[in-house]
């Protein structure tokens, strides 16, 4: 799925795009939780995000989703 993302402390509008891959399920009902794989379309852009952070999930100006971060993987060119 892809959508925008608004980090939190950051200005209104300043979102950022990236790719979420679910895992363990293929649909996240409304009101529920699910875990997921995070991939910002640049990468730069997301150099504040660190463990606990938290961001919105956004289609426009409507927020569909808020998520915590649990882990952060090392961002490597070779892969």
């Amino acid at each position: 799925y892809r959508c925008n993302c608004h980090l939190d402390g950051e200005p209104t509008g300043s979102d950022h795009d990236a790719t979420f891959h679910l895992l363990d399920v293929d649909v996240i009902e409304p009101g529920t939780t699910a875990s997921a794989r995070v991939q910002p379309h640049y990468p730069d852009d997301w150099r504040v995000v660190e463990t606990g952070s938290t961001f919105e999930l956004r289609e426009g100006p409507r927020v569909i989703g808020r998520a915590v971060v649990v882990e952060l993987f090392p961002n490597d060119p070779a892969s």
